[in-house]
């Protein structure tokens, strides 16, 4: 898709008006959603427990568990024990009967229907798919707070983004996101080029950024936006991240 705008002029604009001092620079929390893999979990978090030790972050690990069994949230629990020893770092974790009574608390100090409330952080209607849920536990928690969210079946090896004409892509697409299949998993495994970083911290460096300061060092951007106000919007540099997303390698797409 060709720039929609007159690049130099647009960009120069954007550069000019930057502001690195509202950078929000350190995430406090690392949030993972799971349930009912409690083994699992524990390889996950301790992959991104380790990342964040390796760079001298010291985040506090929240786990919202939508496991049935009391075994299993046993289970959780010790593992958690363990990683807060191992990582000396502060754990929360939120099974389904501390959701139920936040819920609950939550319904009375807003004034919320319970109905909602439960809605929004438990399973009432017994649907298959129930991450959303935990999902909301973990963001009304970390409300006001810089965090990470990682699925529960991940593994923290960071690999370098492709090789790009242009170092920076402002898009208004409804999903700019990239598929590239393998053959397997082996083959994924020797064409990645993995390679040490800093999660946490970089994604750090973006949240809270406005354009300007995203585009001050970057000698290549490429823009396709179509709709004006988020042009203008940019342009008076009133925009900044609020979410940060890395690409996933080994999802299966389900």
């Amino acid at each position: 898709m060709p720039p929609l705008l007159p690049l130099p002029p647009f960009l120069s604009a954007c550069r000019q008006r930057a502001c690195p001092g509202d950078r929000v620079g350190k995430i406090e929390l690392i949030c993972i959603p799971t349930a009912n893999r409690a083994t699992v979990f524990g390889r996950a978090a301790r992959s991104y427990l380790g990342n964040a030790r390796q760079y001298g972050h010291r985040p506090e690990l929240v786990v919202a568990d939508d496991s049935s069994d009391p075994a299993v949230q046993a289970e959780y629990r010790v593992i958690l024990a363990g990683l807060a020893g191992e990582f000396d770092v502060p754990v929360s974790y939120a099974g389904p009967e501390e959701k139920r009574a936040y819920a609950v608390h939550l319904a009375r100090a807003s004034g919320v229907p319970l109905a909602v409330t439960e809605f929004a952080l438990l399973n009432p209607f017994r649907i298959g798919y129930r991450p959303g849920a935990n999902r909301n536990a973990l963001l009304l928690y970390a409300a006001g707070r810089a965090c990470f969210s990682a699925d529960d079946d991940t593994v923290c090896r960071p690999v370098p983004g492709p090789a790009k004409p242009w170092s920076l892509r402002l898009t208004d697409v409804p999903d700019p996101t990239t598929i590239r299949p393998y053959e397997s998993l082996a083959h994924l495994e020797r064409e990645l080029p993995f390679a040490p970083a800093d999660v946490l911290g970089q994604h750090g460096r973006v949240l809270g950024s406005d354009v300007g300061s995203l585009l001050s060092d970057k000698p290549d951007v490429a823009v396709a936006i179509r709709h004006p106000g988020i042009v203008q919007a940019i342009q008076e540099n009133r925009l900044r991240v609020a979410v940060g997303w890395n690409g996933l390698a080994g999802d299966c797409g389900h």
